[in-house]
């Protein structure tokens, strides 16, 4: 069975992973264009916080444009 960091980021290394999920346990970006996911620990922190439906302008590295990227868990 894959872990988390295998399913949803192939592209971290464990240790950056670990890193990032000590600073945003379970949250991610999502592009709402083109799908691609960026993990929420490395542009900031988000501990102990509830969202539902929470989008914000930022910049997607797939479609290389500012979009409206959805925060959400990924777990």
């Amino acid at each position: 069975m894959k872990s988390d960091r295998e399913k949803y980021f192939p592209e971290l290394d464990e240790e950056t992973y670990e890193k990032y999920e000590k600073r945003a346990e379970g949250w991610q970006f999502r592009c709402m264009k083109c799908g691609h996911r960026a993990h929420f620990g490395k542009y900031g922190v988000r501990k102990h916080a509830m969202s539902v439906e929470k989008r914000v302008l930022g910049w997607c590295k797939r479609c290389r444009w500012v979009r409206c990227l959805k925060v959400d868990r990924f777990k």
